[in-house]
């Protein structure tokens, strides 16, 4: 309806980006790299800092492969290690999982160092995408317990923090790192549930006419994540899921309906981009995005939170939805691409107040995965999402 209108832009004077948001304190446990100071374990001579926290075994070397010596690295983990960690014993009654299976990462990772040392590029290759294929694996992979993941130590310091923790940034790829952070933390915190719909209860009903349908709500007593935050609120660069509930569940969108959440005099939160009936634009950093259309001349509650955040310059976070005809959409479901600030606002249509952001994507975040083979969701996530479609329209 309104395609190709164009309207006196508003802008803003250019000031300098605020630093984007990173994860908090409850989304991963501190790295090596943070300046955040973690008390060591006591020596002999001295008390423990804390008296009730745990440490992760003492750092080992790399040992000799059966083809060469690697240089010697250590990897430092000297951080409290989670309760559940010290508290699950490998003798006790737990699901044992298949700790093979889920350690093999560790063996994956030792294959891409030693390629690497060999000078062996082609073999370098086919184990970094080895490494990326498994961690997308271990996010449904039915064999992933507690007791797997603590037999297996790949959350020791051979484990999934080979490849984030800053040692052989060239060696695995922005993706990988990112992915095996985001698994690393998932684990840390006790979670390995695989099920996309957690904490969500599916009902089939059936009407009078005979017809089924599904109704999805949270299950009593999950607690949800709220969505009235500013920046990413915890979430992760190409973090996707199936439907929008499961959005709301995790705190990336406040609505099951509406394309903009956020609260009157404190702005927008977060956007969802997803139909083609408005004059939005998608060119990936940049995104051009409708308030909603007014019955007057005044702007309506969406678009007014919309002006406040530009007001406020406040980062928006930006879910795209799949949809035909863009370049940037998931192939399905939903998937978060990061921080986006308002930089101009359009008016299309005064006598009922439509509006068109401009809104420029935060620097210093890793690219949209829209694309190659960092591309989200991945094949395991689509496997994953059709199954569930099957379950439903069974």
């Amino acid at each position: 309806m309104y395609a190709g209108l164009k309207g006196k832009k508003r802008k803003r004077a250019p000031t300098p980006d605020p630093p984007a948001a990173g994860p908090g304190p409850s989304a991963f446990p501190p790295d090596s790299s943070s300046t955040t100071t973690v008390p060591l374990p006591p020596t002999n001579n001295s008390p423990p800092a804390n008296p009730n926290a745990h440490y992760a075994p003492k750092p080992r070397k790399w040992q000799k492969s059966s083809s060469i010596v690697i240089e010697s690295r250590v990897i430092d983990t000297r951080t409290p290690i989670p309760e559940w960690y010290t508290a699950i014993s490998e003798k006790g009654d737990h699901d044992p999982g298949n700790w093979s299976e889920v350690g093999s990462i560790k063996q994956l990772i030792r294959y891409c160092i030693d390629a690497r040392a060999r000078g062996d590029f082609s073999m370098e290759r086919i184990s970094v995408s080895n490494v990326r294929d498994q961690i997308h694996k271990m996010e449904f992979f039915p064999g992933v317990t507690l007791l797997a993941v603590k037999s297996s130590r790949v959350l020791e310091e051979r484990g999934l923090r080979v490849i984030f923790g800053g040692e052989y940034d060239g060696l695995f790829p922005w993706d990988v790192r990112a992915d095996a952070r985001a698994l690393y933390g998932k684990w840390w915190k006790g979670d390995v549930d695989g099920d996309l719909l957690t904490g969500i209860v599916v009902r089939r009903n059936t009407h009078s006419s005979g017809a089924v349908r599904t109704s999805k709500m949270l299950r009593k007593g999950y607690e949800k994540r709220g969505a009235n935050e500013v920046g990413d609120n915890g979430l992760i660069n190409g973090q996707w899921w199936p439907d929008r509930r499961c959005l709301w569940r995790d705190g990336a969108h406040g609505s099951l309906e509406a394309g903009i959440h956020g609260e009157t005099d404190k702005g927008a939160y977060a956007i969802v981009v997803s139909s083609n009936y408005y004059a939005d634009q998608d060119s990936g950093e940049i995104l051009e995005y409708c308030g909603t259309e007014s019955q007057t001349a005044i702007p309506t509650r969406y678009t007014k939170m919309m002006q406040e955040a530009f007001a406020l310059q406040q980062p928006i976070r930006v879910i795209r939805a799949a949809k035909k005809g863009s370049d940037y959409a998931p192939k399905m479901g939903y998937r978060y691409d990061g921080l986006y600030i308002i930089t101009s606002e359009e008016v299309l249509d005064a006598e009922r107040y439509m509006t068109r952001f401009t809104l420029k994507r935060k620097e210093g975040q890793d690219p949209i995965r829209y694309q190659g083979v960092e591309a989200r969701p991945t094949k395991y996530e689509m496997h994953e999402h059709m199954k569930i479609k099957e379950l439903l329209q069974g």
